[in-house]
């Protein structure tokens, strides 16, 4: 893997996130996407749920130190998706990094090709930048992804649909 500064980044934005990751008993709901953190407030990860998808909210943590305009917060989400499950197009308030756990994950972002990330490969969403594709290409086997998404304190909603055409 030749890194670079985006590497470096979401390296070091995983390896903070995991430093300070408390067992957070997440609801495990097979099949839903709206999930919270026991005692804590977080956005919605609202979007028609998808089958075979399971996102965790693993950690939400607001950012005193990031200048910004407005209160920023990280949120670490664990997604969970089935054999050949996948998410729609959609957006995050926020930039997004992420980090393969386990398996293999297609990953698109509007203007780039798509990719086929495996086991301890990272990527890298900018704020609001279409998600084209994000699923799990195998007929076996689960894929596992960490994901790291910096969005405005007061954000209703971490995952934006696209609209249907």
């Amino acid at each position: 893997m030749r890194w670079t500064n985006t590497s470096i980044f979401t390296i070091a934005t995983l390896v903070v996130g995991l430093s300070v990751l408390s067992p957070v008993a997440a609801q495990d709901a097979p099949h839903k996407e709206v999930a919270k953190p026991a005692g804590k407030s977080a956005p919605l990860m609202t979007m028609s749920p998808s089958p075979g998808v399971v996102v965790n909210v693993l950690k939400v943590d607001p950012l005193k130190a990031i200048q910004s305009k407005q209160p920023r917060t990280a949120t670490m989400v664990e997604v969970v998706l089935d054999p050949l499950a996948g998410s729609p197009p959609h957006r995050h308030p926020g930039p997004v990094c992420g980090y393969v756990l386990e398996g293999t994950f297609e990953f698109q972002i509007e203007g780039k090709e798509k990719q086929v990330l495996h086991e301890g490969d990272t990527f890298f969403e900018p704020e609001m930048i279409l998600h084209l594709v994000g699923r799990n290409p195998n007929q076996e086997g689960k894929t596992r992804v960490l994901a790291t998404i910096i969005h405005p304190s007061d954000a209703k909603q971490l995952v934006i649909p696209e609209p249907q055409k």
